[in-house]
């Protein structure tokens, strides 16, 4: 069974369609404005195995995609050391501390501004996709839109 497009979600039967169909009513979450988020997110992991569907999301094929990574990487690196806040100032501790970003991985930052370049979405429908209220889907697109131009 292919590994489903929108990670942790729980899953029921598999329709004949799709072989996954999406049980997310326990996993969703209400804001105070009236929107709901569930807990599934578009990720790269989920992709990866999916050349048809990698291709509709970032545009790229897989490829394509591990080739310009490296460079992304690099590009993001040098824009936020690891080593500074992301105000620019000294870190007080090591990086890593605290919670787990909603992006943590290189390879989901690179796919939701890829995503986010082909799509051009609403900023709250992109973070629908990427379990992200609409000021965390800004914050994550000017964060992550400077280092599109220097990978």
């Amino acid at each position: 069974m292919p590994t489903p497009l929108y990670t942790k979600c729980k899953h029921d039967k598999a329709p004949a369609s799709r072989g996954i169909q999406f049980s997310i009513e326990e996993l969703t979450e209400e804001t105070l404005s009236g929107i709901v988020y569930n807990d599934c997110m578009l990720t790269y992991t989920a992709l990866q195995d999916r050349p048809r569907e990698f291709l509709a999301a970032p545009g790229l094929t897989h490829a394509e995609f591990a080739r310009l990574l490296p460079a992304f990487a690099t590009a993001y690196a040098l824009l936020y050391p690891p080593e500074q806040t992301l105000e620019g100032k000294p870190r007080q501790r090591r990086a890593g501390g605290g919670t787990t970003g909603t992006l943590p991985q290189m390879e989901d930052k690179r796919l939701f501004i890829l995503v986010f370049q082909k799509t051009n979405p609403l900023q709250t429908m992109h973070g629908l996709q990427f379990p992200l209220s609409q000021p965390q889907t800004n914050y994550w697109m000017h964060h992550l839109l400077p280092v599109w131009p220097r990978a």
